[in-house]
């Protein structure tokens, strides 16, 4: 009887034991898929990160480059060649020009309004991609002198 008594207790001693093991096993794998799937979650955030990237560069390029082409600075315009004007730019979904503010000035009236009339040539830019997933964007552009 002592000897039955003391397998019941046993029994009744291991039985947790064994379950908090099993316990344990499951809780070390449930947080190895834990952790597997974060690490998924996260590549697809870089991956959906560096495309929007990707098309916001190709965006500004395209937009710098539309500016650009309508960049008009006369020969006889005196500046500096170290002078420059920078224009934060609001663009809205459909490529308009919504807004330009001097951030910096070149100190020089005729060098800045021609910069900022070649903005308004410039207007409508091309639409902003639907994968960039915006309404609008903001651009800091610099223009400066050509170069001699």
């Amino acid at each position: 009887m002592k000897h039955c008594m003391a397998v019941v207790i046993a029994l009744i001693l291991w039985a947790p034991l064994a379950a908090q093991a099993q316990a344990d096993d499951k809780r070390v794998e449930l947080e190895r898929r834990i952790e597997l799937l974060e690490q998924k979650v996260n590549k697809i955030r870089l991956e959906i990160a560096s495309s929007v990237g990707t098309a916001e560069s190709e965006y500004t390029q395209k937009a710098t480059s539309q500016v650009r082409e309508n960049w008009f600075f006369p020969e006889d315009l005196e500046v500096k060649q170290d002078d420059f004007l920078k224009v934060a730019v609001t663009i809205t979904k459909d490529g308009t020009i919504s807004k330009s503010e001097v951030v910096e000035s070149s100190g020089n009236e005729q060098f800045n309004s021609y910069a900022l009339e070649s903005l308004e040539k410039s207007s409508p830019l091309e639409p902003i991609p639907d994968e960039i997933g915006k309404d609008a964007m903001e651009l800091e552009l610099r223009f400066r002198p050509p170069q001699e």
